[in-house]
């Protein structure tokens, strides 16, 4: 492997300051909460609150 002399990638001279500011995590403003979808029954596609009341899915079915 050969190395080779490349141009430094910050300018040391100028120091920080001249680098574009990063806004740190604790500046972001937080996002508000994902409304996520209700779960719902795999077979029926039925929603899950109150699915012991759906008489036609086949996890209901009396054995």
């Amino acid at each position: 492997m050969v190395t080779r002399d490349v141009a430094p990638t910050s300018d040391p001279i100028a120091g920080p300051s001249s680098l574009p500011a990063v806004p740190d995590q604790t500046e972001r403003q937080p996002r508000g909460q994902a409304i996520r979808a209700r779960p719902v029954c795999s077979d029926c596609k039925n929603p899950m609150r109150g699915h012991n009341f759906v008489t036609d899915c086949p996890r209901n079915r009396r054995t």
